[in-house]
């Protein structure tokens, strides 16, 4: 069986594909650190990929461990998190229609 096969249709595959770049790009962010606004981007990046493909657990992991509490360094907010939700919807409107982006999650 191919990759493709796996999926009902053509286009449930490239969202996945896309879904696992935005994962990749995630932890580039996150592994590199460069900037202030690395848990900004970091965060779009794993809610695209969650919005794209809900079942993907290295996505949903990744993000409950920004929003883990700690209290010397606080990464990510509740409402930070939800903000940057948001945005990360608004940008893959730009992309995609909204019956590809029915809310999953």
């Amino acid at each position: 069986m191919t990759s493709k096969e796996q999926y009902c249709d053509y286009k449930l595959y490239l969202k996945h594909r896309q879904a696992n770049s935005y994962y990749n790009d995630a932890i580039k962010i996150r592994n590199a650190q460069s900037n202030v606004d690395w848990v900004k981007h970091c965060s779009i990046a794993l809610h695209k990929s969650i919005i794209l493909n809900p079942h993907n657990t290295d996505s949903l992991i990744m993000l409950k461990e920004l929003l883990k509490p700690n209290p010397i360094n606080p990464t990510l907010t509740k409402v930070l998190c939800d903000r940057y939700k948001k945005d990360a919807l608004a940008e893959l409107r730009q992309c995609y229609s909204a019956s590809d982006l029915r809310k999953k999650y």
